[in-house]
């Protein structure tokens, strides 16, 4: 008996280790799978379609959420129930007016949004989940979740950065006008930011249409009055015509009588002689109206043309052309000179044509999509590399010195900074437009920086600005936020 017992005992002892050992296998070893298991069994999964692809900058940072859907969903008691996981756009949304907005289909309607619809009208889909009960009804009172199924990440990758772009959508902020400002790889002739003022809100469009305001216009390739800043083109036209010699100088007035009119200066009183670079620094209107004349309305035309005014860049959406066009007179000559008379300008062509100065006289495509995100097949077709030689480099190392002295002497001491040595040119553009009883006058400061090795280009337009100078100090601002 007592033997049977012992043997019953081992029997038991056996049993309880090996018990034990299953245990700890379930608990140490096994415990995410069945924790895994037993959750799975409360889960209650509906998956969705992801309606829109991502908007990513040049750094994989989004511009726009691509969860963005309306999800209908059965509430356990037959009742379908609409959830709204999350908006596409919200009031930090950058660079509205590039990339657009959708339509209540959720399909694009304007912008980029429009432009690359059928690379944004997204494949994948999300995983929304809740807790269920043994009856397999969603348990109101515990959370739910949301799991992509990996295709979130597509959609198309821009040349912005995120960073540039917030900076320079603050500086216009600040600066309270409406306007745009357009920032340009030197190097590459990529578009680093596009912010136009005044902004939208992306989820009610409807009431900017039926209050018939500007708010949707896209600013930054809208075309303007160019104005002084026009005389970087007069100053190459110039050049390249051999109208400037070693030893060039002009006396200013004040005025000058071109057949018959009297074509005034900035400066009322004149300002005396001035050798060629004094005269572009301080944006004298008679020695630019001498050059033009001297050079010709042809090659003044020509240059402009060279130079990209009067053409489309990127095809974005809403994008003007802008005016080449220069008159047979010595008087339309003249006033085409200085930006005036039928001369209109984008400030996207603006940063471009001064990019082209601060690459030394080469143009390059500019280019604002790199393709599509997260696809090793390629860029997609949406970015093109080409270059073309629009002036010598001369001219250019010229005309960038000039630059260099109207901000550290000249016009543009608002956007003077000792570290950043910026290069820059001023414009008032008279449009002849009244706004409030007094006359509306656009204010440009279009320059690169830094002076030794131009890395970025930049325009900035301000709508009735009234001058340059306010323009600078933007100008000045944006360039702080992007070195700092």
């Amino acid at each position: 008996m007592e033997k049977r017992c012992k043997s019953v005992f081992k029997i038991f002892a056996v049993c309880c280790a090996l018990l034990l050992v299953v245990m700890l296998k379930i608990v140490i070893f096994d415990k995410e799978k069945f924790t895994y298991a037993a959750s799975k069994q409360h889960l209650i999964p509906t998956t969705v379609k992801i309606y829109r692809g991502m908007i990513y900058d040049r750094n994989y940072i989004p511009f726009v959420d691509g969860r963005s859907y309306i999800l209908k969903k059965d509430d356990g008691n037959g009742k379908s129930v609409r959830y709204n996981v999350t908006k596409r756009y919200d009031e930090r949304s950058l660079a509205r007016h590039l990339v657009g907005y959708v339509d209540a289909k959720n399909d694009g309607a304007s912008g980029l949004e429009k432009r690359f619809n059928s690379y944004l009208s997204g494949e994948g889909s999300y995983v929304f989940s809740s807790i269920g009960d043994v009856n397999s009804n969603s348990i109101k009172a515990l959370p739910e979740t949301v799991k992509n199924d990996g295709e979130m990440q597509k959609g198309i990758q821009l040349t912005l950065d995120y960073h540039i772009q917030k900076s320079a959508e603050n500086a216009l902020d600040k600066c309270g006008k409406n306007g745009a400002a357009v920032v340009l790889d030197v190097e590459s002739f990529d578009v680093l930011a596009m912010a136009s003022r005044p902004d939208f809100d992306q989820n009610n469009v409807e009431k900017y249409i039926k209050n018939g305001g500007t708010e949707l216009i896209n600013r930054a390739v809208s075309e303007y009055n160019a104005g002084s800043i026009f005389k970087i083109v007069t100053a190459a036209a110039a050049l390249e015509n051999g109208a400037v010699g070693e030893n060039f100088t002009d006396f200013c007035a004040g005025a000058e009588n071109i057949d018959g009119i009297e074509f005034v200066c900035n400066k009322k009183e004149g300002h005396g002689e001035l050798d060629f670079y004094s005269a572009f620094a301080k944006s004298c209107n008679v020695c630019f109206y001498d050059l033009a004349i001297s050079a010709g309305s042809d090659k003044l035309c020509d240059m402009a043309k060279k130079f990209g005014i009067g053409e489309i860049v990127c095809g974005i959406d809403g994008e003007k052309h802008g005016s080449a066009e220069v008159g047979p007179t010595r008087c339309d000559t003249a006033n085409s000179a200085i930006g005036q008379g039928k001369i209109m300008i984008t400030p996207l062509q603006a940063v471009r044509m001064t990019a082209v100065i601060a690459n030394g006289g080469v143009m390059k495509n500019v280019n604002i999509v790199k393709g599509k995100a997260f696809d090793n097949g390629g860029d997609g077709g949406f970015y093109y590399e080409s270059e073309k030689q629009v002036v010598s480099r001369d001219t250019a190392d010229k005309i960038k010195d000039m630059m260099y002295l109207a901000v550290a002497q000249g016009t543009g001491r608002t956007a003077y900074d000792k570290k950043l040595k910026i290069c820059g040119k001023t414009g008032s553009a008279q449009t002849g437009w009244e706004e409030n009883g007094s006359l509306m006058v656009h204010g440009w400061f279009v320059g690169f920086f830094p002076y030794e090795k131009p890395k970025y280009a930049m325009a900035v337009f301000l709508e009735n600005g009234q001058s340059g100078a306010e323009a600078g100090k933007v100008f000045l601002d944006i360039a702080r936020g992007i070195t700092e």
